[in-house]
């Protein structure tokens, strides 16, 4: 049965990674992403169930509350009289967070670990060069905007894996993984690794999307600021990484031909939701289901989750990222170390689901329920860990002799 469960975690791993939003094979209601969704789910309920296995209490205690609060909010939205439809279009994407009692027993030590780390690398090289490939065979003139359009993305959707910022780029959902790649390289990728940073960083750079760039910037700044051993020496390079995404941003707002009507769309969404707030919505929200505005969803998540979850289904999502950060302040130096580049991963998303929709759907999601399992495991392996043959280089994390 193990070798069951590590076969479906290399598989589920590589389709987040490379997947994007779950419809780059489209074949119909049910996707790849929902296929291995469901097998994961049954191997964990068997493994938990017949082996009597078990995973953490913090974990087991999540996905309750989890449950508990979709059902409630559920309730709300059936008191409110939303269309089952609506409810069932906002519950969908949220319901893949109990795959953290999968991840949970398919990443038991620092092997696991390394392959899930092996894996998310690999594909934000694969993502990055695949990415950089076409947009030069496209402004070289090799494709024509025409060409490149009609095969990524030929009526113009933005809902699906690949959108067009006019004729100048396009964005891919499963850009997300080249931002958490980036960690890894830069990180635990040696001089080569940082070779490799480089050029994701150009992919990220070249999708002129200014939430990434501050989302990669802030994660950087925040790290330093809180783990540096050198308190002033933190501030500072936590200032230059501020600066440096100040810079990235301008330059992309001069670049990017939808700068302007991104900003405008963002602002109509605050104006949408500037009267409707009172007291029962701000504390448990106005349930699963209501539009903002015109609109079912928004890109500024918080503000989404706060309008139809309230401050309870917001404290909810913020749990995770403060359960990770509390493991990484608890953790030995070395130990911190070596799990850094999940930390930065899971800040990522945080910081990127202020502008775009992640959190609360598989694409950010899954990055932050592996970079809790996996900080878990790094933090508490034994301080004599030795490098054997999965380096730094090669895995990003230290393994067992």
């Amino acid at each position: 049965m193990k070798a069951i469960g590590k076969i479906l975690l290399v598989l589920v791993a590589l389709e987040l990674a490379l997947g994007g939003g779950g419809r780059l094979v489209d074949v119909g209601w049910f996707s790849p992403r929902m296929l291995l969704f469901c097998g994961a789910l049954a191997y964990a309920a068997f493994i938990l169930g017949l082996a009597r296995s078990r995973i953490p209490w913090e974990f087991a205690c999540l996905i309750l509350g989890f449950c508990a609060l979709l059902l409630f909010h559920g309730a709300v939205s059936i008191v409110r009289q939303m269309p089952y439809e609506a409810i069932f279009e906002d519950a969908k994407p949220q319901l893949y967070f109990p795959m953290l009692a999968f991840l949970a027993i398919t990443i038991r030590n620092v092997r696991d670990v390394a392959t899930v780390t092996k894996l998310l690398k690999i594909s934000a090289v694969v993502l990055s060069i695949a990415y950089l490939g076409v947009l030069s065979l496209w402004h070289s003139g090799v494709f024509t905007f025409d060409e490149v359009q009609g095969a990524l993305n030929p009526t113009g959707d933005t809902k699906k894996e690949f959108y067009f910022r006019s004729d100048a780029t396009f964005f891919f959902k499963a850009a997300l993984y080249v931002g958490v790649g980036l960690f890894f390289f830069l990180f635990h990728g040696g001089s080569i690794g940082k070779l490799v940073a480089v050029l994701l960083f150009l992919a990220l750079f070249f999708t002129l999307t200014r939430g990434l760039m501050a989302a990669v910037f802030l994660s950087l700044a925040t790290c330093v600021l809180l783990f540096h051993k050198n308190r002033l020496a933190g501030v500072a390079l936590a200032g230059t990484n501020l600066v440096l995404g100040l810079f990235a941003i301008l330059v992309i707002n001069e670049l990017a031909p939808t700068a302007g009507e991104s900003v405008a769309l963002r602002l109509a969404d605050l104006r949408a939701t500037a009267e409707i707030w009172d007291v029962p919505t701000i504390l448990i929200g106005q349930g699963l289901g209501p539009s903002i505005g015109a609109r079912g969803h928004i890109e500024m998540n918080y503000i989404e989750i706060l309008y139809k979850q309230g401050l309870l289904g917001l404290s909810f999502w913020l749990l995770p990222i403060a359960y990770i950060t509390l493991q990484m302040s608890r953790a030995m130096p070395e130990r911190r170390t070596n799990a850094m580049p999940y930390y930065l991963a899971a800040l990522f998303v945080y910081f990127e689901n202020a502008t775009n929709p992640f959190l609360t759907n598989p694409i950010g999601m899954s990055v932050v329920l592996i970079a809790m399992v996996a900080i878990r495991v790094l933090s508490s392996q034994p301080l004599s860990t030795r490098p054997t043959s999965y380096s730094f280089d090669s895995a990003g994390v230290r393994l067992e002799r």
